[in-house]
């Protein structure tokens, strides 16, 4: 196709270029390789639907001097395209935007930058000032380190300067390396590892597998965090718009899937308030805590807990929900959770019961379940406790008796001893908070575990195991409320002195 350019090969330096696209423009791209003739150009004929090898694409953009960025909506949200215009800027190649469709958002790290549109037709002007602005950047030279590996091939590694990479010069590229991992400039020292690798130099005392593992995980989180902080941004925008809100809230859902440990203004917490399922969280530190039928201690990293057992109000949301107790969805964790319900169709609430009791009759598969829904309703990742979670915040980093401390206080709690008989309000013990001031730690109900009593962590046993309660109950003894006492029943009992809490890792 004539463009009638102005530029001819004989003005310009030919330019190594990288276009990076989705296979939907696969046209587009063709034609504006073809337009870029007169600079060597390579593409992947399958876009990046199908992600090249990571060792290929760091081969190829080291390779090149700059990428072609063919921009449509696919494209922008396409992690592969975002990953490779990610190490390219970290390697500091020239990027060269062009919109290829219509009502697409630009990237932030690119809206600084000359934008070619293509949006309306591959004309003769668009390719011209695309070729413009290569030109210019082509003057311009890119910032790079002293030595920077350009090329390699079979096991020849060129150096910027030239000359060829030896066993006499490889610690210099090493110590380049290292420096750029220390910078933080992972991408350079994955490209610097790498082609060290390919030399097949043998390095007797430096394990450059391990150096580059080291540097390729680093720069895989940072192009992981550097997502999530670009897609978390529009949903910040549509959460504080009361209009926007219920698309933002579905958004957030989405988007906790794929970064569940990302959410720097507490979005979970906006979307728990405007679904109505308020939970009062306490944030429980990071400690250790000595578990006693296991005969160690055991370390837990920071959670926020519910700061009172979930409650007869909050349960019955559950079950009167459109999509909660019946769906069956929620029940799926495991076959034997659907055989039970498939057995069990009805819960067991006591309809005499006020809101703001413990609710009881929830056996382990229930108590489960509610997690599940509550998960999908609110965006937040809850689950029960482990044991040693539930001990943490009840006792904190200490071997206290019980929450308030080594005494037992019949004022403070709710068990036999008291005599009352009966379940009571969660709120009713404020004496009683733990440390963190979690309330109703010791009697009134007994609180699932995650865990089985074999073990201290829920992904090891058995789903029929028996789990782990702990706090005791109405009916128990002031022993069993102590923090270090714990008790194990089958997952399908249903009790009323048995309710549970949940808890959001960090």
């Amino acid at each position: 196709m004539d463009f009638g350019f102005n530029i001819t090969r004989h003005q310009v330096n030919v330019m190594r270029l990288y276009i990076n696209f989705m296979t939907v423009d696969h046209v587009v791209c063709a034609t504006v390789a073809s337009a870029l003739e007169m600079h060597e150009v390579w593409y992947d004929p399958n876009g990046a639907d199908y992600p090249m090898q990571w060792s290929e694409l760091q081969q190829r953009l080291t390779w090149c001097d700059g990428l072609v960025y063919l921009m449509s909506p696919e494209a922008v949200h396409s992690a592969a395209c975002q990953q490779a215009l990610y190490i390219a800027q970290s390697m500091q190649k020239h990027v060269f935007p062009v919109i290829v469709k219509p009502h697409t958002t630009i990237p932030s790290s690119l809206q600084h930058i000359d934008q070619i549109n293509l949006s309306n037709g591959v004309t003769a002007e668009a390719v011209q000032h695309l070729l413009n602005v290569i030109f210019q950047a082509e003057r311009v030279s890119s910032p790079n380190l002293n030595r920077t590996l350009v090329s390699h091939a079979g096991n020849s590694v060129v150096l910027q300067d030239g000359s060829y990479l030896t066993p006499d010069n490889v610690e210099l590229v090493i110590e380049e390396a290292a420096e750029a991992l220390d910078l933080g400039e992972y991408a350079q020292a994955v490209t610097l590892l790498e082609c060290v690798k390919a030399s097949g130099l043998d390095l007797y005392f430096v394990d450059v597998n391990a150096l580059l593992e080291e540097a390729t995980v680093a720069l895989e989180q940072e192009i992981y965090w550097q997502r999530a902080e670009r897609e978390y941004a529009p949903i910040v925008a549509l959460m504080k718009r009361e209009r926007t809100r219920e698309l933002g809230r579905e958004a957030f859902r989405q988007f906790r899937k794929y970064f569940p440990d990302y959410d720097p203004q507490d979005l979970a917490a906006m979307c728990q308030f405007d679904s109505g399922l308020q939970i009062e969280w306490c944030r429980i530190p990071g400690g250790e805590v000595y578990v006693e039928r296991l005969s160690q201690r055991i370390t837990a990293d920071s959670f926020r807990i519910a700061k009172y057992p979930i409650t007869h109000a909050q349960f019955m949301q559950f079950i009167e929900a459109d999509n909660g107790y019946a769906n069956s969805v929620w029940w799926d964790f495991s076959p034997e959770a659907r055989k039970w319900r498939s057995v069990h169709p009805a819960p067991l609430l006591n309809p005499e019961h006020t809101d703001d009791m413990p609710a009881v009759n929830i056996c382990w598969y229930e108590a489960v379940a509610y997690c599940n829904w509550f998960s999908h309703e609110t965006g937040i990742m809850i689950t029960l406790p482990t044991e040693t979670e539930w001990q943490l915040a009840a006792q904190g980093n200490s071997t206290r008796r019980y929450p308030w401390g080594d005494e037992y206080n019949e004022t403070f709690c709710n068990t036999k001893e008291c005599g009352i008989r009966q379940i009571t309000s969660v709120k009713r013990y404020v004496r009683g908070a733990s440390p963190y001031g979690v309330y109703d730690m010791a009697g009134n109900v007994w609180e699932w575990c995650a865990n089985s009593e074999y073990d201290s962590i829920p992904e090891q046993p058995e789903i029929t195991d028996k789990r782990v309660v702990k706090g005791g109950s109405f009916i128990s003894s002031r022993r069993r409320a102590q923090c270090d006492f714990y008790f194990a029943l089958n997952p399908e009992c249903r009790y009323e002195s048995i309710g549970f809490r949940v808890i959001v890792r960090d």
